[in-house]
């Protein structure tokens, strides 16, 4: 199961490192981000151990075989569920480096850090009048735009 789990990765990581090269590099930093990628591989290294830890138990000794029944069902079960876990994540390694989403990824983010780094000072916004309501005045006595001053150079000057 471990050489399972190192040979996906190693590819998985290779096919991020080329993905990163046209999308940014911040898809392999992100990858690791994922709840779903640490549960695949935290799946694959519990199972690993689990089988590692019932094999030692086995005693294959003339005198004194012993074979843990239950310990090596629950081995083979936590396989079985192992490889339904490297479908997953096959599955979902090759959806997020999807353009679109990574594109919908970047928005969430982005959508997140803009009010962490709007200043919490800034002014509430107006409210808006309701429809039909008279618009109010400006503040300053002309709204056009001022005409530049035609008077030839030296009067300007004198």
């Amino acid at each position: 199961m471990i050489t399972v789990a190192g040979v996906v990765f190693s590819i998985t990581i290779v096919v991020l490192s080329l993905a990163s090269s046209q999308f940014g590099p911040r898809l392999i930093r992100n990858f690791m981000n994922v709840r779903a990628n640490q549960m695949v591989l935290g799946t694959f290294v519990a199972t690993f151990t689990y089988g590692i830890l019932v094999l030692r138990t086995v005693n294959a000794s003339v005198e004194a075989r012993f074979v843990p029944g239950l310990s090596v069902t629950i081995a083979i079960v936590m396989s079985l569920f192992g490889l339904g876990v490297l479908i997953y994540f096959i599955h979902n390694v090759s959806e997020s480096i999807q353009a679109q989403n990574i594109i919908a990824r970047v928005r969430r983010d982005l959508d997140a850090a803009v009010p962490l780094a709007a200043p919490a000072s800034a002014p509430a916004p107006r409210p808006r009048a309701p429809p039909g309501a008279p618009r109010p005045r400006p503040a300053w006595p002309d709204s056009r735009p001022s005409i530049p001053d035609r008077r030839p150079a030296p009067e300007i000057l004198a």
